[in-house]
């Protein structure tokens, strides 16, 4: 298995327009709409998770938090991944399907800061029903002898069914263990590992 990554900044108000990809994913603004109609708006903040399953739409706006706006990684469990390939998954053939849409990239752009605390517009479908977000930076890490250690996969965070998240902090002088051991039969759990030294 392999992974890609994108390192993106948000100016405050800025949005990332509504969008899906191919591949699953993870104070930005994430909102979104799955395949039965379902809304979902949530506010996460640096340290913070979101997973959206392959195929569901969403956008991403920073708020006015920080005038900067926001920074933030994007992982995908698909080392093919692919910006290009947003639009492929309409499996449309016909090359003016697509003609109205502006040749150059809008694909961010600026916009009015969101309010604070907004709520998802009503839908007679309701509510996604497991959160597509995950307040990592709120959760207490295990405490080790060489550190420290938070692990976040589908038993913790529902909705991300095909990654997992270990944020190690290793203590000046520690060392973290690997704990593979002969025989080696070839199988492995693939984490994402923020480490913070």
């Amino acid at each position: 298995m392999s992974m890609a990554s994108v390192n993106m900044r948000l100016e405050a108000g800025a949005i990332r327009e509504l969008h899906w990809h191919k591949t699953s994913e993870g104070t930005t603004q994430v909102t979104s709409v799955d395949s039965q109609g379902r809304n979902f708006i949530s506010d996460v903040k640096a340290g913070d998770l979101w997973f959206f399953p392959p195929g569901t739409p969403h956008s991403l706006q920073a708020t006015g938090d920080d005038p900067d706006g926001s920074e933030f990684l994007l992982i995908f469990n698909d080392g093919a991944f692919s910006e290009d390939s947003t639009f492929l998954n309409f499996r449309v053939n016909n090359s003016q399907a697509f003609a109205h849409i502006p040749a150059k990239e809008l694909y961010i752009f600026p916009s009015a800061v969101p309010p604070d605390n907004q709520k998802a517009p009503v839908s007679p479908q309701g509510t996604v029903p497991q959160s597509f977000t995950f307040p990592l930076s709120t959760v207490n890490a295990t405490q080790l002898s060489g550190g420290s250690v938070k692990i976040v996969d589908s038993t913790t965070f529902p909705a991300s069914t095909t990654i997992s998240v270990a944020e190690v902090t290793v203590a000046p002088g520690a060392m973290r263990i690997n704990k593979l051991v002969a025989p080696y039969d070839g199988r492995m759990e693939l984490h994402l590992v923020r480490l913070i030294l």
